[in-house]
């Protein structure tokens, strides 16, 4: 749960921005990828609630794990949205 969930949300955000990025102006693209920092990190802080209240996951690895592949796929997500501005 830890790596899957982050791996499929920023799936889709590389989708949403491949949306964004045909359909409207690279400065609305570039938004989205600022905005989505701050709906990603409140998305990560229920996962942490929802694995460590409910699942009873072990605090140390799960959020170790979480933090690292969440930051990880973030900042993959900004170089490619950079490419697409560039390449626009």
């Amino acid at each position: 749960m830890g790596a899957f969930v982050p791996i499929i949300t920023s799936y889709l955000n590389i989708k949403i921005i491949d949306f964004i990025s045909t359909k409207y102006d690279h400065q609305i693209t570039a938004k989205f990828n600022a905005a989505q920092f701050f709906i990603k990190s409140i998305f990560i802080v229920s996962l942490m609630f929802f694995g460590i209240k409910e699942l009873e996951l072990n605090i140390p690895i799960f959020i170790s794990c979480l933090c690292t592949v969440w930051f990880t796929f973030h900042v993959m997500e900004g170089f490619y949205t950079n490419s697409l501005i560039e390449n626009k």
